[in-house]
This record gives structure tokens, sequence and C-alpha cells, in this order.
């Protein structure tokens, strides 16, 4: 049991939210992305800016001694890495706004932004499920879409990331990561400002 919670934990980790956000946009509702041409490069280019750097910077942080253990059981070896995140992905926001003036894209990471950086913010004081902040942004950034498109079809993708939520964080207690009232407050500030930035930005 723990083995799969630990696989689903990995899998379906926060730094990959982006990347599952935009496949389910090219699949479902690619005109969101308009007037930039949804191509499925995007993807691995999502990817690698948000995944990949950072998941460099942690080996880094591993490395150095920064973090003692990438599974960050103590709030505190969170801050300097999260710090970094939300740095980091405001920079890509403002870099694509400035240099690539894609405003689709630039609103859709500027809500992960504000999820990430609320994430570092409350970590100062309060050891919450990053996992399930991003699981359940995820699902809010999906509903805030289905809202806005009016396309039933994005129904499914919705309930796949509900499940997958509701799995995550299960998983996250199987392996006593986080108390039940951590998860708990992690899905519904992850889940309110991903409908509520979808909805005030496009």
């Amino acid at each position: 049991m723990k083995t799969a919670a630990r696989v689903l934990s990995w899998v379906y980790q926060p730094l990959l939210m982006p990347t599952y956000l935009f496949v389910v946009i090219l699949a479902y509702n690619p005109s969101l992305l308009l007037p930039l041409r949804p191509v499925w490069s995007l993807v691995f280019l999502i990817t690698g800016m948000t995944f990949g750097l950072p998941a460099i910077n942690f080996a880094f942080f591993r490395m150095t001694g920064s973090v003692r253990n990438l599974t960050m059981p103590d709030r505190r070896d969170r801050i300097v890495p999260f710090i970094f995140i939300s740095v980091l992905y405001v920079f890509l926001t403002l870099l694509f706004y400035f240099k690539m003036h894609m405003l689709s894209l630039v609103y859709l990471l500027a809500i992960m932004s504000a999820q990430v950086i609320v994430a570092t913010v409350i970590t100062f004081y309060f050891k919450i499920s990053i996992h399930a902040l991003a699981a359940a942004g995820l699902s809010g950034m999906i509903l805030g879409m289905m809202i806005i498109a009016r396309d039933a079809r994005l129904a499914v993708p919705l309930a796949v990331s509900m499940l997958l939520c509701g799995a995550v964080m299960s998983a996250r207690l199987q392996l006593n990561a986080h108390r039940p009232i951590e998860t708990t407050y992690g899905a519904v500030v992850g889940f309110a400002l991903g409908v509520a930035g979808m909805l005030l930005l496009f």
C-alpha cells in the first residue's frame, strides 16, 4: 500500500501539474491558447521550465545540504526551495509577457505562480500539503475552463483530476507526510485559487 502511495506521490507531484494542465488544454480546449498556435511541443517546453529547472535546483539544494531530505518533512526545509520556485515561476510569467506577448499563456502561468506564492507564504507559518494544493488547483483550473468554454467534454478530465486529487491526498496521509488538516487546507486553497484565477483572467 505504501509503495503505491509513494508512486502516486511522485507521478502526481506538484511540479508536474502545469504539464498535466497543458495536456488537458491541448486535448480538449486548444482555442484557449489562441492566438498562440497550439502545438504539443509546448507541453515539452512547459515541462522543462516548470518541472525540469526546479527539479535540477532541488537536486542542487540536496547536494549542498540546504535541503536535508527531498520529501522535506520539516516545514522549515521547504521555505528556501519554495521561495526559489516562486521566483522562477514569476520570472517565467514575466518572460512570456514581455518577450513573447502570449497573454493566454501568461494568464495560466500567473495563476500557477499565485498558487506557488501563496503556498510559500503559508509555509512560513504552517505546513500545508503542496501535493493537495497543486492537485486541487489543477481541478479548479479545469473547472474554471469548463465554465468559461461551456464545454461538457471537459467534465471527463475534471472528474479524472478530482479522483486523482483525492487519491494523492489519501496517499500523503498513508505515508504520514501530512495530517488531515494540512491536506484539507491545501486542497481548499488550491481549488479556490484555480477557479478564481480562471474566472477572473479569462
